[in-house]
């Protein structure tokens, strides 16, 4: 009993402490962005964004749903990102406009962050543009998703 007791102390630590920092990012990366150009990986579709400091990957775990207004692994507040490798790993394709499906180049495992605004969710789609998977609702991510069958992401 005293362990789970304990243990459920930590995890509320842990949930108050990521969410102090990705305040802290907010407050610290207002009005200092800059605007980055978008690789040759992305889609024209694809904004750049404005870039600011990152909160940990415990972000993901920890606080699924309630994390504030906050840049989240190199993804800002109101985008859903595509990773190429695990775990966020590598130059994300990072997309904001509704409606819109940006095509997806990786092959194998990578992952994703939806950063959208509460509830929003993005749409994995097959080479015909049809629906395969859907995201839960905003903020989720997942650090290990099979890109092989999503040709096209609809961020929302």
């Amino acid at each position: 009993m005293a362990y789970n007791s304990v243990s459920r102390v930590g995890g509320l630590l842990r949930i108050v402490a990521v969410l102090t920092f990705a305040l802290a990012t907010v407050i610290a990366s207002s009005g200092s962005a800059s605007a980055q150009a978008p690789s040759a990986r992305q889609s024209p579709y694809v904004q750049a964004q404005k870039t600011a400091p990152t909160a940990s990957n415990d972000a993901h775990s920890a606080a699924t749903g309630v994390v504030p207004n906050a840049t989240i692994d190199g993804c800002a507040f109101k985008w859903f990102c595509a990773y190429p490798s695990t775990n966020f790993g590598g130059t994300p394709i990072k997309m904001f406009d509704c409606g819109v499906d940006v095509f997806i180049p990786f092959v194998g495992n990578g992952s994703w962050i939806n950063n959208q605004t509460s509830g929003t969710r993005a749409r994995f789609k097959d080479a015909n543009h049809n629906v395969i998977a859907v995201t839960p609702g905003a903020f989720s991510a997942d650090t290990s998703q099979d890109w092989t069958p999503v040709f096209y992401v609809q961020a929302c």
